[in-house]
C-alpha cells in the first residue's frame, strides 16, 4: 500500500484511482474527485472528506491488521467547476 498520510490532496483529481491498502490518515481530500476509486482496506482515519466532513479514527483490529471501516462519500462537481483556494495574506498596517 501507499502512505499518503497527512497529504494535502484538496481539489485533486483521483477519479478511478486504485487506493487499495492506502493510508489516508489525516489526509485532506476537500473537494477532491474520488469518484470510481477503489478503496479496499484503505485507512480513512481523521481524514477530511471531499464534502468537508471528517472521519473519526476507529480501529477494531490490531496495528498489523487494522480494521478501519470509515469511508468518504464522493461529491459531484460539474466538469466546468473551478476550485479556488485562499493565498497567503499580507498584513495591513494600522494607524492610531
Amino acid at each position: 500500500g501507499t502512505d499518503l498520510s497527512y497529504a494535502n490532496l484538496a481539489g485533486a483529481n483521483l477519479t478511478g484511482a486504485n487506493l487499495t491498502d492506502t493510508n489516508l490518515t489525516g489526509t485532506i481530500l476537500w473537494l477532491a474527485d474520488i469518484n470510481g476509486t477503489t478503496t479496499t482496506r484503505t485507512i480513512f482515519a481523521n481524514t477530511t472528506c471531499p464534502d468537508g466532513t471528517q472521519t473519526q479514527q476507529t480501529n477494531t483490529g490490531t496495528p498489523k491488521r487494522p480494521n478501519i471501516t470509515q469511508t468518504c462519500t464522493p461529491i459531484y462537481l460539474p466538469a466546468t467547476a473551478t476550485i479556488q483556494t485562499a493565498g497567503p495574506r499580507t498584513p495591513t498596517k494600522t494607524t492610531n
